[in-house]
């Protein structure tokens, strides 16, 4: 955890002193580590034993993003950390509180792909019948194939059953608008490019939107899963245009904002030999998915902290705090981000991680606690969890 700077505080005005918390994406294992990390927060401000005024499930505003946004729903609804974890360890009376399949999230869907193998077979037809006849070229046959293929490999229809299931045990509202406090969720739109915020009070079909379908929404990673339709405009994953969206909570008069980002590189150095990554140390001899999924978190983090020191610079009364994994540790680069069987390593690893780097940085953290009225405490923190 880094502090990008201790505001000044005392603004004053409306919405003075509201605390934010901004989740970012990173899958299953993103959220894992959301869960485990907030662990540690709340057992630093003695939350988990009532005795702080802030915690995992009383900030004043909560922005969810991709994979974020379900925790922050389930935060924002009253949902402890410890419930997650102990749905997650097999506790039978939180079984329905997290997906625990893949199926939950998403599935081979019959009727669906054989509805796409048809439009590709038409369109094949439809191009053979053209180059025969001479109306066009060979070579233009792959782009007519590649417009009548599927928006997505899979859609997100039983990620939202699940969801709506969940949200109707809770006994939490289905609307964004009807949440105890403010929740957004951050979602990109497919046609205009441009990004949209679902969530917050007031009238309005964007803060009305449902609660299961904005969380799809904002998961929906391009190509992966088909974009969702809410409103008549089709949305797609919420990290795939900004990584930070600080401003939103920033915009809504928040002072201390608590920034959680699972996604980070790893550094690493191949000369070392140290076996981290199996038989070869160099991430090239590990496949193309390994090269990517590199590159795509460096740009992530790139991206997350301009757009940190930007809005900070905006907000100089603010402060933000960012929580994200060592670089120079693998447990997160090394699970699949939709790894459901390390659910349990990636929970105690969050939870970790923050612990340590609590401990690290004791005197800053406690001293931003008492800034703004806290209680902060290594003391508090546990050598295991959970």
């Amino acid at each position: 955890m880094t502090s990008v700077q201790r505001g000044r505080g005392g603004a004053g005005g409306p919405g003075a002193g509201r605390r934010a918390l901004v989740l970012c994406g990173g899958g299953i294992t993103g959220a894992m580590y959301e869960v485990g990390a907030l662990a540690a927060v709340d057992d630093f401000l003695g939350a988990a034993q009532g005795a702080s005024p802030l915690g995992s499930t009383k900030f004043d505003i909560y922005v969810g993003i991709s994979a974020g946004s379900y925790v922050a729903t389930a935060l924002c609804g009253g949902i402890t950390p410890q419930r997650l974890a102990a749905a997650v360890l097999g506790d039978p009376t939180e079984a329905s509180l997290v997906p625990h399949r893949r199926t939950d999230l998403f599935r081979f869907e019959p009727l669906r792909t054989a509805w796409h193998g048809l439009r590709l077979g038409a369109s094949l037809m439809r191009s053979a019948l053209a180059v025969a006849r001479g109306q066009q070229r060979l070579g233009e046959v792959a782009g007519d194939l590649l417009a009548a293929t599927p928006p997505g490999v899979f859609s997100l229809r039983p990620y939202q059953r699940f969801l709506t299931r969940f949200l109707r045990q809770q006994g939490l509202p289905s609307r964004l608008s009807a949440m105890p406090a403010e929740l957004y969720i951050p979602v990109n739109d497919l046609d205009s490019g441009h990004r949209v915020v679902l969530g917050g009070p007031g009238p309005g079909e964007l803060a009305d939107a449902g609660i299961a379908e904005a969380i799809c929404a904002s998961s929906a990673i391009p190509m992966v899963f088909e974009p969702v339709r809410i409103g008549g405009r089709d949305y797609v994953d919420g990290g795939t245009g900004k990584a930070d969206h600080v401003d939103v909570a920033l915009k809504r008069g928040a002072e201390l904002v608590l920034v959680i980002n699972p996604m980070v590189p790893i550094r690493h150095n191949p000369r070392a030999g140290s076996g981290l990554l199996g038989k070869s140390d160099r991430l090239r001899d590990h496949g193309l998915l390994t090269v990517y999924d590199q590159t795509m978190r460096m740009a992530i983090k790139a991206r997350l902290h301009q757009g940190l020191r930007r809005w900070q610079a905006e907000y100089p009364k603010a402060t933000i705090l960012i929580l994200e994994p060592d670089e120079s540790e693998a447990d997160m680069f090394l699970q699949n981000p939709m790894n459901f069987d390390a659910r349990v390593q990636i929970l105690q690893y969050g939870y970790k991680s923050a612990a340590s780097q609590l401990l690290a940085r004791r005197g800053h953290f406690e001293s931003i606690c008492r800034h703004y009225g806290l209680s902060g405490e290594v003391s508090r923190l546990k050598r295991v969890w959970p």
